[in-house]
Formats: structure tokens, sequence, C-alpha cells
């Protein structure tokens, strides 16, 4: 295994090399930070991307020698992760974003699950020494996995074989498609990747339709009808279960009754918001909930002493709802 590098970097990565040839990436200490990345469209959310494997690929357009060998590098990533449930979140850390337009349409590196960034501080935050084409893992759990050096390559008779590329290839294990299908065609799936990487709105999928035929609208519309019924029956399990799950059921089906006024699965949705509301009970619960996320979002402001004290009234006037015990559970803590 070996690096593709800048001249500067040479000698430190060769030493990297000896000591690390043929093992794997160093462990992420911490889960990336994604504020401050300016997105070419909306933001990208690790939370909407659960369910699939994330590359976050921090990369620079300086160096000329990464240059002779990042076309070949955005050429395997984007073959490799045609049709599979991976998304690349590729930010530029240069100090100004004015050449990422003109470097990324010379490499051809779009496709519907490549999204687009700028944050010159992204490199310093997650740790890296570089700007210079670094990446983080993050596996379909949400959790990071690995982090390194995005140009390690091993050696082919027909040239480099990127190490990141290899893998996303060879993986089975890489998450699930919640509504694209790889066997819809190109077009169907351009359409529906908004939709799949979290923008689920009517809106959104209007504006997918738009561009296509009739029977691929149609196409559309039964792929999104299938996901609304599996939202629409995760919810119908959690309502009947206990109060953290109808507090699921009632946020969740809240939040599809919201985006999607006008489907049927829309109006099932609010009966099963205006069912849970009818309940005393559940109202308490509600309310619990509503106090409890309040005061965590207060208590950065607040000293050790008055948060646990303001858990403890919590804890108190809530006593035998859910939120209520995590209150208690949470004051129980030390500082």
């Amino acid at each position: 295994m070996r690096w593709s590098c800048c001249f500067a970097t040479w000698i430190v990565l060769a030493c990297l090399v000896r000591a690390v040839a043929g093992g794997e990436a160093a462990a992420l200490i911490r889960p990336p930070s994604l504020e401050g990345v300016r997105w070419q469209g909306p933001a990208a959310s690790l939370e909407s991307l659960k369910g699939k494997t994330v590359l976050l690929l921090v990369y620079a357009t300086w160096c000329p020698i990464a240059n002779k060998w990042s076309p070949d590098l955005m050429n395997q990533l984007r073959t490799a992760i045609q049709g599979k449930p991976v998304v690349v979140l590729a930010v530029d850390a240069d100090k100004s974003p004015k050449e990422a337009g003109p470097y990324l349409t010379e490499r051809g590196f779009f496709a519907p699950n490549i999204i687009h960034g700028w944050d010159p501080t992204i490199h310093t935050r997650l740790g890296f020494k570089s700007n210079l084409y670094q990446y983080v893992w993050i596996e379909p759990d949400g959790k990071a996995s690995k982090q390194g050096e995005a140009g390690m390559f091993y050696d082919k008779a027909g040239g480099k074989e990127f190490v990141l590329a290899s893998e996303i290839s060879k993986r089975t294990d890489l998450g699930k498609f919640k509504v694209l299908d790889p066997q819809m065609s190109a077009d169907v799936q351009a359409a529906l990747w908004p939709i799949e990487i979290g923008d689920l709105t009517e809106a959104t999928v209007k504006k997918a339709k738009t561009p296509l035929g009739a029977s691929e609208k149609d196409e559309v519309d039964a792929a999104v009808a299938k996901l609304l019924d599996a939202r629409l029956g995760e919810i119908r399990g959690l309502y009947k279960g206990s109060a953290a799950e109808q507090l699921q059921a009632h946020e969740k089906a809240t939040a599809l009754g919201k985006t999607f006024k006008q489907s049927p699965q829309s109006k099932k949705a609010r009966e099963v918001v205006a069912f849970l509301e009818k309940d005393e009970d559940f109202k308490r619960e509600l309310a619990a909930k509503k106090a409890y996320d309040a005061l965590m979002q207060r208590s950065a402001a607040t000293t050790p002493r008055g948060r646990t004290a303001a858990l403890k009234g919590l804890a108190e006037r809530f006593e035998g709802t859910h939120y209520g015990q995590l209150a208690q559970e949470a004051a129980a803590k030390k500082p």
C-alpha cells in the first residue's frame, strides 16, 4: 500500500508507510462535525444519511502533484459508489472555493450521491495536519469507524488502485436504500436521490418528477408511496408501545402529516396524532418531553448546580413519566 502526496509531505508519509503499511487507517477519536460547511444545495445531515455509508472526503486544489493523480481517485470513487447506498460528502478545504468548480468539472466528479461543500477549517477541526485528500468513513449506524489519507493506493499493472474505491467495491455491508432501487432507470434513480438522502416533501417529489416521462413519474410515485407506507407502519407499531415509543410515534406522525399533506398516509398519520393527544396520560408525557428538551437547551448556560436543581424539579413535577425518569437519572449523575 502506498500514498499519493505532495513532495513537501513525502518524507513524513514515507515514515508512516513503514509504520502502518497494510494496516487500517487511524481510528476516529470524535465524530465529524459538519457545522461551518457551505453546501451546494440543501445542507447535508449525517442524521438523514443514517442507514448508508458516508465518505467524508476533504480535498484541496493547490497541489500540482496531487492534481496529477486526483482524476484517477475521483473516477474510481465515482464508479465504485454507482448504484450503492453510499454518499460522498466532498468538501473543498481551499482558502477560497473559486477553484473548486473548474477543478471538479475537469475531473467529472459529479453524481446524484456526491454532495459538494466548502469549509477551509474542516481539516483542522477533524485533526488532520493537511487539507489534501483526507477522509472519514462513517458506517450506516452513523458512527465514524476510521479516517486517514485518501491517496492510499495499491500498485497494479494497469496503474494505481485506490484503497477507498477498492473497499467500497468489495464491501457488502454498505447499508440500505429507503426508496431507490438499483434496478430503476438512471433517470429515475437521479430523480430519487435527493429524496433518498433526506429531502422528502411533496414539493421535492414534484420537482423530481418534472423532467420525467409518464411511466417514470408513475415509478417515482410508486416508490414514494411504498416509503410512506413503511413510515406509517412504523408509526402504527410505535403508538401501541411504551410511553417512549408513543412519543416517537407522535413525532414521526407529526412530521409525516406536515410534509405530505395530500397523501393518504399523511391523513392516517394525523389521525394517530389526534388519537394520542386525546389521552390525558400521553399529554402529560408530551408536556414532560417539551419541558425536558427546553431545559437541556438552556442547561449549557447554567451552572452544574443550577442544572441539577432544575432536573430535580422537572423530575418531581413529571413523576411517573418517561422524561421525568430521564430527568431524575440525569440529576443523579455527578457534574
